[in-house]
């Protein structure tokens, strides 16, 4: 046997149990036992899928990130939860109070969420079309504006 092919079958070997053992090391966390009290709630793109009992009249909701699409957070409202939609981009900001139910039970941030009270840069996506901005300025782009942001525990005791 020449030693390319057993360099190769040594390669293929290899690679076969390493595809094993992280299956055997991963299949107890990728399991998921089936259920059958979640709802789905919202668009296709931007829903969830949450247990059915959370979501009850009363309840609230705390939803980071609206972009253009509520569906979620407006699901919520209509089954009586009070939701407090958290994004401070001004497109945003703009779709949200376009769409948004007209009565106390449902609120806007327009804050951004961080570990404390600070102002942060937004820088924005790299295509135009795109509404979701970046802290960490991802895409590497200039434009930007400035907003304040606040930790979820600080929101919440407003």
């Amino acid at each position: 046997m020449s030693t390319s092919s057993t360099r190769l079958r040594a390669k293929r070997f290899a690679r076969k149990a390493s595809s094993r053992s992280r299956r055997a090391l991963l299949s107890p966390m990728l399991r998921v036992r089936p259920r059958d009290d979640l709802v789905r709630l919202g668009s296709s793109h931007s829903g969830w899928w949450v247990p059915e009992d959370v979501v009850r009249p009363g309840a609230v909701a705390y939803c980071a990130g609206a972009g253009e699409d509520i569906s979620f957070d407006l699901e919520l409202h209509g089954r009586g939860l009070t939701v407090v939609t958290i994004d401070p981009t001004p497109r945003a900001i703009a779709y949200v109070n376009s769409v948004k139910p007209d009565d106390r039970r449902f609120v806007l941030v327009p804050m951004g969420l961080w570990h404390e009270a600070s102002q942060l840069s937004f820088y924005a996506p790299s295509d135009p079309g795109d509404v979701s901005h970046s802290v960490l300025n991802l895409q590497r782009t200039t434009d930007s504006f400035v907003a304040q942001a606040d930790s979820l525990d600080a929101i919440m005791k407003r």
